[in-house]
């Protein structure tokens, strides 16, 4: 584990990252890309020693998605603007109109940074993080590539909980979600603030009110999906009219490997040493 701090050119000038915490911390094999002046929306982070899991605009207003390991503090910089309907997760320390939210070990689940009108910043931790999904949402299916990012749509969204979601759809103020679920799991939803109806695989379901305002004060879902343990009746076609070929000498009665070459080197030539087993050498180069 290595802490360390940067120096880094931002728009409102040279310093070092992070300002307010002990530094920057990673644990083993982890990396981290470290972002300055970058945008999300119409608004931008100054610096930020957290992850960004999504940067964009959900209908009309910016969003932000910051994550990391719960076991280290991190900070992040930005202008927040509107009036925040709820705000924490952190510390705030403003300087110059520059926000500083210093984001303490922890931190687990979801948690809402500031939520208005304008903007709606999330940090979560590394776990919760992964569970979720940024589905693009087709303006119109009969343009070719309606699914694809910048070629049929600039409108996606976040969902989160399920173990995959295939399609998001939203017709009229019906968002219709298409997934998969390997347990029950809470959902949750940012989406544009006229969507008033969920569906997950056709089924409308109900949100949780009070979840919901804990979340943002608009454009939030939240309810608890339950996985189905009733499998549907299933018949599967014929499997008729299939080919195969015996391709393996392995298979055939007289196969014999009494000429193999027997794997017994314990030294080798290459860099590379076996790092476990019986010491025996299996690179086929040491044995031509």
């Amino acid at each position: 584990m290595i802490t360390f701090k940067l120096n880094v050119t931002t728009s409102i000038g040279n310093f070092e990252v992070p300002r307010l915490t002990p530094g920057i911390t990673l644990a083993g094999r982890q990396s981290k890309v470290i972002v300055t002046d970058y945008s999300f929306g119409s608004s931008k982070v100054i610096y930020s020693t957290a992850q960004i899991l999504y940067a964009g605009q959900i209908g009309g207003r910016d969003v932000l998605f910051l994550y990391d390991d719960s076991a280290f503090g991190s900070e992040a910089a930005m202008s927040f603007s509107g009036t925040p309907r709820i705000q924490g997760g952190g510390i705030f320390t403003e300087s110059n109109g520059v926000t500083t939210v210093t984001f303490l070990p922890g931190i687990r689940g979801l948690v809402t940074v500031w939520d208005s009108s304008e903007q709606l910043v999330l940090y979560g931790d590394i776990d919760t993080a992964g569970t979720f999904w940024s589905p693009e949402i087709p303006a119109d299916r009969s343009v070719e590539f309606a699914n694809y990012w910048q070629f049929g749509t600039n409108t996606s969204i976040l969902v989160g909980g399920p173990y995959l979601v295939r399609n998001a759809t939203i017709m009229g103020s019906t968002l219709a979600l298409c997934g998969d679920l390997n347990e029950n799991v809470r959902l949750t939803i940012i989406a544009p603030d006229d969507v008033k109806m969920v569906t997950w695989n056709g089924i409308p379901i109900s949100a949780d009110i009070a979840a919901t305002s804990m979340l943002t004060a608009q454009g939030g879902f939240v309810a608890q999906l339950q996985s189905s343990s009733i499998a549907t009746a299933f018949t599967p076609p014929p499997l008729a009219n299939w080919r195969y070929a015996d391709s393996l000498p392995e298979i055939h009665n007289g196969f014999s490997d009494a000429n193999w070459t027997n794997a017994n080197h314990t030294t080798t030539n290459i860099p590379f040493k076996p790092y476990y087993g019986d010491g025996r050498v299996l690179y086929g180069c040491d044995y031509e």
